[in-house]
């Protein structure tokens, strides 16, 4: 999202991600034996891990900038409920662990790897 009109470079990545995945899902599964489906399977678990991690660190900034004042939400995490169409309670955990993880930050490093 644009703020002052110039563009986060955080929003390029979730175009590029976004892109991706389509060129993914458009991909045909024909020619993928035991061994490279193996491997790309421990390649995506990888990649959702360190998509975890960085939504993680955006989801406390949210906290810090208190994202749900955009919408009137009464906190962060029913903000992403209604975001994300989590429940309450699977929002209320996120957003838990993401502060933890915040003040963690060997932890956070590791879930970006």
């Amino acid at each position: 999202m644009a703020v002052l009109g110039q563009e986060h470079p955080l929003d390029r990545v979730v175009e590029t991600i976004a892109a991706a995945l389509d060129e993914g899902h458009a991909a045909s599964l024909i020619g993928l034996d035991q061994a490279a489906t193996a491997n790309l399977l421990r390649g995506l678990a990888q990649v959702a891990s360190r998509l975890d991690g960085l939504t993680a660190t955006v989801l406390a900034h949210a906290t810090q900038v208190r994202v749900e004042e955009t919408n009137g939400a009464t906190t962060t995490a029913t903000w992403w409920a209604d975001a994300t169409h989590r429940t309450r309670a699977t929002a209320h955990r996120d957003v838990k662990l993401a502060v933890a993880l915040s003040r963690f930050t060997a932890l956070a490093e590791a879930l970006a790897e």
